[in-house]
């Protein structure tokens, strides 16, 4: 599953232009043959892609994802991971509470890159995004953004998480949501932080 809205609106301040994208991919079942679970998330892969490439470059990305997969640290058996892949990763993926990465999460890894965006809750230790009543709980959920953007600020939140939840139980049992707050800075600025990060 896949959305994209683009909110534009003009103020004394300056254009707003955000797209605001949203996707799902949905976990390996012990049902599914392999290679037709990776077909959908490749399916999904390309259609990230296409969509985020046919905006224009001043409308600023804001992708929030459920992975149902990790991201961190690249599998040693993957054989599709090049020693540019591993370079290049640190600015994609953060280096808190690296997980190692499924086939997914390394085909989300070069969505990251082929968008310029970062995982921002992987630069933060937000904890995790998903819990199940006590029983398992993991960092399945990322909230990405434009690799140019300074991030103030990244946390989970855990009261809105019981709110929205669809049980009723007094335990966290679904998702729990992502907020990020950003430092208003201006393009100037951003290209000065661009050249002390070259040197």
């Amino acid at each position: 599953r896949f959305l994209l809205v683009r909110v534009k609106e003009k103020r004394e301040a300056g254009a707003l232009d955000v797209s605001v994208m949203a996707s799902y991919f949905p976990p390996l079942s012990s049902r599914e043959p392999v290679y037709r679970h990776r077909q959908v998330c490749k399916r999904l892969q390309a259609e990230m892609v296409r969509a985020g490439l046919g905006l224009p470059k001043r409308s600023a990305v804001v992708l929030g994802v459920d992975l149902n997969a990790r991201l961190g640290t690249f599998d040693p058996e993957m054989t599709d991971v090049s020693d540019d892949d591993v370079a290049e990763a640190k600015r994609y993926v953060g280096p808190v509470r690296p997980e190692q990465e499924s086939y997914v999460g390394l085909m989300f890894r070069k969505v990251l890159k082929k968008l310029r965006l970062k995982a921002v809750n992987t630069f933060y230790d937000v904890g995790d995004t998903y819990s199940k009543g006590g029983e398992r709980s993991a960092r399945i959920d990322f909230l990405c953004l434009g690799v140019e953007e300074v991030v103030e600020d990244c946390r989970t939140l855990p009261r809105a998480q019981m709110k929205l939840q669809l049980s009723n139980r007094p335990v966290a049992m679904d998702h729990r949501p992502l907020m990020v707050t950003l430092l208003k800075v201006t393009e100037a600025e951003k290209m000065v932080m661009k050249e002390e990060q070259i040197q």
